[in-house]
């Protein structure tokens, strides 16, 4: 999250606003709560958490709108919207169940759906763990202005005597999967295989 550009520009944004604005940044890229991205990963904060095993809502009990209240709703990849009627439940006391058991079957049918394409996304952009050093890596030395070709040449010291047409050409593709990764992709983190590699990939900055 901390190399996440545009999270980058909303924490800055809201350094003097209220919990509310906040509040809506953090639930904007999917956190349970609020925490600045230059906070350490366990800070005052605590630990980052991420909101994918709860569930939002939009409630309108206003009975006098017979028009309904209109509900701007973003849908993020991944997300399903399912709307339940409370009313047909005051007649039926067996609707809510009726109800829960349809909008289980959509969000099976929709997830069987969706497992198949992340599992086609992963395949194409190689989003697997054992990148993810490399990424990170890359996208610190972006950060301090460093091109292409030195981002290559420090990520990549055994392929010094590769040339620098090639090196450049080379790091093209990782530096577009690590900020994808750092844009939206970290959302997907917890269902990618495999470890890391640590090994080889320098940490001085």
């Amino acid at each position: 999250m901390r190399r996440n550009d545009d999270f980058i520009a909303e924490c800055k944004r809201v350094d003097s606003c209220n919990e509310d604005e906040k509040q809506a940044v953090a639930r904007q890229f999917e956190l349970k709560k609020f925490k600045r991205y230059s906070e350490q990963y366990k800070g005052g904060s605590g630990s980052p958490r991420f909101k994918f095993s709860s569930i939002s809502r939009w409630i309108n009990f206003d009975c006098e709108n017979k028009k309904g209240r209109l509900a701007r709703i973003r849908i993020c990849p991944g997300q399903v919207v399912i709307r339940f009627n409370l009313a047909s439940m005051i007649k039926d006391k067996k609707a809510l169940e009726k109800q829960i058991r349809l909008a289980k079957q959509v969000v099976n049918k929709n997830l069987a759906t969706y497992e198949k394409l992340i599992n086609e996304e992963a395949k194409i952009h190689k989003h697997k763990c054992v990148n993810f050093g490399i990424y990170i890596r890359l996208l610190d030395y972006l950060a301090m202005n460093k091109s292409p070709l030195e981002c290559a040449k420090l990520v990549y010291p055994n392929r010094t005597e590769q040339t620098d047409y090639y090196l450049g050409q080379y790091v093209k593709s990782p530096i577009e999967a690590a900020k994808k990764m750092a844009s939206d992709g970290y959302i997907y983190l917890s269902i990618l295989n495999g470890k890391p590699k640590g090994k080889g990939i320098p940490l001085e900055l």
